[in-house]
């Protein structure tokens, strides 16, 4: 039902049948695709007939980039993998920390923490793209953009391995788009980025999901389907291969 999921809430179902083949069964056989196709399909029309025929990350425009700019995707992996890498190994290292805790007593300290970053940075909270699509319209600082993503990453860090109900591919997507415009942040000096914003937040979601969830390929197809766009195949194929063999 995982890919279910995905395709219903995302309203990705190419991504959904990617997504279970690489995660969840960790093989491809052809007869195994014909009902998880039908269940991503029904999923995703359930989807477009109450909420219409869109796409979650459309408000991102990705522009087609110059050649010499892809050598700057394979940094923007390396990046991401580190990240990804850290990201797995610190969610290991709480859920066994908090393993002897009981659950009640867990939810009250993901409560009582996730209370004290909204007071402070209440943008932090939720999972919405539209949220995050506001903040980096927005022109923030660098300093803005690094506090919130930081906030993100230890949020979700808690509320996941506390074992808080809401699952991880929606935490670590708005993660991704962040690390992305964090990144970007830096090579502005050097070139005009004011139109690639859409490209390092999409790039900055395929990568840190692949390298996370180790799923590259169902990475690519999500970022393809949210975005609408096929000019981005490239320089995601690019930025997931270097963050998933970074993480690896």
């Amino acid at each position: 039902m995982l890919f279910c999921f995905v395709s219903t809430a995302f309203n990705t179902p190419f991504a959904a049948v990617i997504f279970v083949m690489e995660v969840v069964m960790r093989e491809y056989k052809v007869h195994i695709f014909i009902p998880v196709m039908l269940a991503a399909a029904c999923g995703s029309v359930l989807t477009r007939l109450v909420f219409g025929d869109v796409t979650e990350l459309a408000f991102f425009t990705f522009t087609a980039m110059q050649y010499s700019q892809l050598p700057l995707l394979i940094a923007l992996g390396v990046f991401l993998g580190i990240l990804a890498s850290v990201f797995n190994r610190q969610l290991m290292l709480t859920m066994k920390l908090f393993r002897p805790v009981s659950m009640t007593r867990r939810l009250l300290l993901a409560g009582l923490f996730t209370g004290t970053v909204a007071y402070f940075m209440p943008q932090a909270l939720g999972t919405e793209f539209i949220n995050i699509n506001a903040f980096v319209e927005g022109a923030p600082l660098l300093a803005d953009i690094a506090v919130l993503f930081a906030a993100k990453f230890v949020l979700a860090l808690m509320a996941i391995s506390l074992g808080v109900p809401g699952g991880i591919i929606g935490a670590v997507m708005v993660i991704g788009i962040l690390a992305g415009v964090l990144f970007m942040q830096p090579i502005s000096l050097l070139i005009d980025t004011s139109l690639l914003t859409g490209n390092y937040a999409l790039l900055g979601l395929a990568g840190f999901l692949a390298a996370v969830l180790h799923a590259p390929m169902a990475a690519i197809s999500a970022v393809m389907e949210l975005s609408s766009t096929q000019q981005i195949i490239l320089p995601a194929l690019i930025t997931v291969v270097s963050a998933y063999v970074t993480s690896k």
